[in-house]
């Protein structure tokens, strides 16, 4: 079976990896190539513009807990997850977005409702305008189904995934 390469936006909370269990409940049987997008505007200055380092930014913007659940992901679901990675975009242009999802040969769009993530902690920007134009299926989910709940960290993270352990 053919692998499916879908995007999901993440602000590299825990939270917003619900939506990768989500889409992989979603896609049945077959194997799936995750890509977390997270955009982010650089600075202007030619200093920082000659060392920015995409690999940099990502650790720098990586929790503890969410590497931890990313982990705990792809060992969950070997079968399903091929692979599963960070991608960072540097413009909130519908253009170069679809250039992107060209490029990296995006299937599907996996979209929370809006104001489940937040960028800002993240030093980035909302990529979710960008999906409805880019011309790529997009499949929407509403958090609301899930339990409100506050917590973080462990707590969190045990909510998130060991629910519905058989």
């Amino acid at each position: 079976m053919e692998t499916k390469k879908i995007l999901i936006p993440t602000d590299f909370s825990v939270k917003s990896l619900e939506l990768v269990r989500k889409a992989i409940v979603e896609t049945a049987d077959q194997p799936l190539e995750v890509v977390l997008l997270h955009g982010t505007i650089l600075s202007n200055s030619i200093t920082d513009l000659l060392f920015f380092s995409k690999s940099k930014l990502v650790k720098e913007l990586q929790s503890e807990e969410f590497v931890e659940a990313c982990t705990v992901l792809k060992n969950k679901y070997p079968s399903k997850i091929h692979s599963l990675y960070v991608e960072v975009i540097t413009s909130n242009s519908p253009a170069y977005f679809r250039n992107f999802v060209d490029a990296t040969q995006i299937t599907e769009i996996f979209v929370p409702e809006e104001g489940v993530l937040n960028f800002k902690n993240a030093k980035g920007f909302n990529t979710l305008s960008l999906f409805s134009k880019s011309g790529t299926p997009c499949f929407y989910f509403n958090q609301e189904e899930q339990e409100q709940t506050e917590a973080v960290g462990k707590k969190q993270f045990a909510n998130i995934f060991l629910s519905g352990l058989k």
